[in-house]
């Protein structure tokens, strides 16, 4: 049976779970049987086992004690999209990471994660930080913690955002591929700003989109912060079904941990307003 390969690599983290480490392959005649799945839905059994997930005419089989994941063969650029989304974020899950729906930077020596829901602009907050204010970063979209050595760890994950064609445009990036074909959506290599090292996470920025024309933040505090980050566990019906607990534990340290913003930016925001927020969070911090 052959395995898969493919052209964006898969992130880092898995390649930092425990031994042995993911296989990808084609689904032939594999089966597994799930007893007692935590969770069935039309698209998805969850089980302890592993799961099966199905999308867009493709299948997802992932055998959790094999550390092997199972999929039918088709479009490489359909694949990718969905094991780099919810199918990779189970798999972190079933390892003991607690993944959320943001993006990891590093400005001024601090990691910042920036979390939000689709359309909020994680990836052009993080690309706007990267090439006006001499950023880095360590994932975008997705980033999986973990409570080790007493501390919230985040991990690194591949050296692409992904940018809507606006934001593409607006920066004049040079697009390397299509995310998915259907969307205007594009990967951009971006390897001399991304970072490697496994991070410890000390700001949390909410990005939020408001009908006002200029930009609001606010710090939050106490137990509102947990509730903020459980807002923002990708996928989050999914991974609290069979994972909840760690997800509790995992959230409450890390709520501890950093400082949390809510940011509330205007749905049309021009390079001036970005800066103008980003500076303002700066100095903030800095004080």
């Amino acid at each position: 049976m052959s395995e898969h390969k493919f052209s964006v690599f898969l992130p880092n983290t898995i390649g930092q779970l425990r031994k042995p480490n993911l296989t990808i392959r084609y689904l032939q005649n594999e089966t597994l049987f799930f007893t007692n799945p935590v969770l069935k839905k039309k698209n998805l059994v969850l089980s302890t086992e592993g799961f099966y997930f199905t999308a867009a005419s493709l299948n997802f089989l992932y055998n959790h004690e094999a550390k092997t994941l199972f999929f039918t063969k088709t479009n490489d650029e359909t694949v990718e999209a969905y094991i780099l989304g919810p199918v990779i974020a189970l798999i972190g899950a079933f390892q003991g990471f607690v993944p959320l729906h943001a993006a990891g930077v590093k400005v001024n020596n601090l990691s910042w994660l920036i979390v939000g829901r689709s359309g909020t602009g994680k990836s052009t907050l993080l690309y706007e930080l990267m090439r006006n204010y001499s950023a880095t970063f360590f994932s975008d979209d997705l980033v999986f913690t973990v409570f080790r050595k007493s501390r919230v760890q985040a991990m690194p994950s591949f050296p692409f955002i992904k940018l809507w064609e606006d934001a593409v445009l607006r920066f004049k990036a040079s697009k390397q591929k299509a995310v998915h074909h259907k969307i205007n959506k594009y990967y951009l290599e971006q390897s001399t700003c991304f970072v490697s090292d496994i991070q410890q996470p000390s700001v949390i920025l909410v990005l939020q989109t408001s009908t006002q024309s200029t930009t609001s933040y606010e710090e939050i505090k106490g137990t509102k912060k947990f509730l903020y980050l459980q807002q923002n566990v990708y996928r989050k019906p999914w991974i609290e079904a069979l994972f909840k607990e760690n997800v509790f534990f995992t959230l409450t340290a890390l709520s501890k941990q950093c400082r949390m913003f809510v940011v509330r930016r205007p749905l049309l925001t021009n390079a001036k307003i970005w800066s103008e927020m980003i500076q303002k969070l700066i100095n903030e911090l800095n004080s």
